[in-house]
């Protein structure tokens, strides 16, 4: 039954999964594809493959089984080669048939979907992907979506159980709405077998791009979080920074302060110590005429000349504290310069800080107007989906009305083909005791040949016998038949000619 209109794009690249001995080969070749791709686990159903594609230029043939990680796998081949499979049965599988036998059990080798595209070299699309893998459908599209192989896929058919008759299998539904979250559409469903519909699929490119958007959206969104820390942690060493430039001017003040206070003491001692220097030239100069005035006073002199000496090393005092003062103060100013150095740095760094916050402010309102953009391409793709999905419903109520009667139709066609299988059974088993009755007819027919001679050579020795030896034996039946002892040369060769003929 269609729901969707059939894809008329033409694949370019064919993957058949479980090709078996290559029925759909055929097939495949009148869409004249670059590439076609035959896997297959089962050891001699890949030989034959091999055989009957060896002239084949654009067919290659890969013997194993797919899975999402490398290793060995157990196949188990059973008297239905469709359910050969790798994972064990449930009972639901043995309940549907009831004849079902394993017929042998074979290590294969698995490979991931990333070697078999590395194997397949350069692939031409669109591709085609065909899955006949009884039990192992979730799991193979599981791994190719891991390796990045299910993005590659534009078509897709798939043989999907209604049931989940293996271990750790979903059913049809299940795997639809699967592939449906992963932008996939169902274009035909063949239902032709009640049990396991085959599912024919055309890539979504859309919801394939809407998809991508979502991701990317959501990177932006992440970015934008991280441009915000980033601004934020600015913002805090900006705060740190003037915290740090209002201690430094602090300090400055403190330091430009102390220096006045310095200088201001400064100058006060140059004062007090020209003041003395004065006062020392007026008592030299006192002294000088007190000598020639009185030299009488001799003592008195020597008293001023000790009180000279005195105020002469108090200024000799005075000038070493003023060294030191000078000392001192150009210390303060080498400092004082230093610390203009740092804070004419500090502005600077400032400056930057403050032309890197500008433009990653501008930058945030560039992603915010992106991103606003980006929601309202979103918002117009969710209506586009609503009005399909409104659409979906009404084409699901005209195929579940079909579908009641399409079941009523199947129900007689589901009990047929499950008694022809049960009937294959009995065929088979029937051939076999044939050819039992054909070997022991055989043996009769030798034995029947045999006596049949012995019947002739008993015919023949009655037919020489004289008259009156055969009214004895017919009176005497009981009587038992020994041949001549002897014959002549041409009754023995007479004898052995009528042997051949009856033969």
């Amino acid at each position: 039954m269609s729901e969707h209109p059939v894809s008329k794009t033409k694949p370019r690249s064919f993957i058949h999964i479980g090709a078996g001995t290559g029925k759909r080969l055929a097939e495949l070749q009148k869409h004249d594809p670059d590439k076609i791709v035959l896997v297959e686990a089962d050891r001699n159903a890949a030989a034959r493959l091999t055989q009957k594609s060896a002239s084949a230029s654009n067919v290659q043939v890969v013997r194993a089984a797919l899975g999402k990680d490398e290793g060995d796998a157990e196949l188990s081949l059973w008297n239905f080669s469709r359910l050969n499979s790798t994972q064990e049965p449930t009972p639901a599988l043995y309940e549907l048939f009831p004849g079902l036998i394993r017929k042998e059990r074979q290590i294969v080798p698995v490979i991931t979907p990333a070697q078999l595209l590395s194997e397949m070299g350069t692939v031409a699309r669109p591709m085609a992907l065909i899955l006949e893998a009884p039990g192992n459908e979730m799991n193979i599209l599981n791994a190719c979506k891991a390796d990045g192989m299910l993005d590659q896929i534009d078509q897709l058919e798939i043989l999907a159980a209604e049931d989940a008759f293996y271990d750790g299998a979903v059913t049809r539904a299940e795997l639809e709405a699967w592939l449906s979250d992963e932008g996939f559409d169902v274009t035909l469903r063949d239902e032709a077998d009640a049990d396991w519909t085959v599912l024919h699929l055309q890539a979504d490119q859309k919801a394939r791009a809407l998809a991508r958007a979502e991701t990317r959206i959501e990177t932006l969104h992440t970015s934008l979080a991280s441009l915000e820390t980033t601004l934020s942690e600015t913002q805090a060493e900006l705060k740190a920074a003037k915290e740090r430039a209002e201690l430094q001017e602090a300090a400055l003040s403190e330091a430009r302060a102390a220096t006045e206070a310095k200088a201001k003491t400064l100058a006060e001692r140059e004062a007090a110590l020209k003041t003395a220097q004065d006062r020392a030239e007026r008592l030299a100069s006192a002294v000088s005429e007190t000598q020639a005035a009185m030299e009488t006073k001799s003592r008195a002199l020597a008293e001023r000349d000790a009180a000279l000496r005195a105020e002469k090393g108090r200024a000799e005092g005075l000038e070493a504290v003023l060294s030191e003062a000078r000392a001192a103060t150009e210390a303060k100013a080498k400092t004082l310069a230093e610390r203009d150095i740092a804070l004419k740095a500090a502005q600077e760094r400032v400056v930057a800080i403050e032309t890197a916050l500008t433009e990653a402010r501008a930058a945030t309102e560039a992603k915010t107007k992106e991103l606003a953009e980006r929601d309202a391409a979103l918002k117009a793709a969710n209506d586009k989906i609503s009005g399909i999905e409104t659409s979906m419903l009404d084409l699901e109520k005209q195929r579940h009305s079909a579908v009641q009667k399409r079941d009523e139709a199947v129900s007689t066609l589901d009990f047929q083909t499950r008694f022809q299988a049960m009937l294959q059974v009995d065929l088979e088993n029937l051939r076999g005791r044939l050819e039992q009755s054909e070997t022991q007819r055989q043996r009769q027919e030798d034995l029947l040949g045999k006596l049949t001679a012995k019947l002739s050579l008993a015919a023949e020795y009655l037919r020489q016998l004289p008259p009156s030896d055969q009214d004895s034996l017919a009176s005497d039946p009981a009587q038992k038949l020994s041949p001549p002892r002897r014959r002549s040369a041409g009754k023995k060769q007479k004898t052995k000619a009528g042997q051949g003929s009856k033969a």
